[in-house]
């Protein structure tokens, strides 16, 4: 086995249009991800973070690429 196979990769720093995108996928893919935790939780949860159902179901509709 080669030294480098455990360490950690560097982050790759890109510029310009193909890190506007790789920007834009990585937001929709957490905005995916949030909706689908919010839209697994019960309603005394979602009181707790101060949201109802109705405002949830509202976010749910909602395209995911748009903010």
């Amino acid at each position: 086995m080669s030294a480098t196979c455990c360490q950690p990769m560097t982050q790759i720093h890109v510029s310009g249009p193909f890190a506007r995108l790789a920007a834009g996928w990585t937001a929709w893919r957490q905005r995916v991800r949030e909706r689908a935790d919010l839209a697994l939780m019960e309603d005394s949860d979602l009181r707790e973070l101060g949201l109802t159902r109705a405002a949830l179901e509202y976010e749910l509709r909602r395209h995911v690429w748009r903010d």
